[in-house]
């Protein structure tokens, strides 16, 4: 209940509440707001002019954060995690090949240099 305890309506001047905000007014402001939202960096900046409007954006930012948060993040980073391990494997055997060769290399300069 204490979510909606507001009115939407300034009961003084018998107007709606100015509720217009930059970070929803086109398409691409609205994706580059929720990415912004989803690594709450910009977090009050974001939801509380539409909070203030309706009260009902408070259930859409809860699904949006849990969902984004637990879910597209964790997958984002499994993902980011499977193609690094994959370089960094591949990165580690060039390591050890080049130093095995480097290992003979001088392996053989130091036995023609004995004789």
């Amino acid at each position: 209940m204490c979510v909606f305890n507001k009115p939407n309506r300034d009961l003084t001047k018998n107007s709606v509440v100015n509720t217009t905000t930059t970070a929803f007014t086109d398409f691409y402001d609205t994706l580059f707001s929720l990415l912004v939202l989803l690594t709450t960096t910009n977090h009050p900046d974001i939801l509380i002019p539409p909070y203030n409007g309706n009260r009902g954006t408070a259930i859409f930012s809860i699904v949006y954060l849990g969902v984004g948060l637990y879910v597209l993040l964790n997958i984002l980073t499994a993902a980011v995690y499977s193609e690094f391990s994959g370089y960094l494997m591949s990165s580690v055997q060039t390591r050890l090949m080049r130093r095995r060769v480097a290992t003979r290399a001088a392996f053989e300069v130091l036995k023609y240099e004995h004789k």
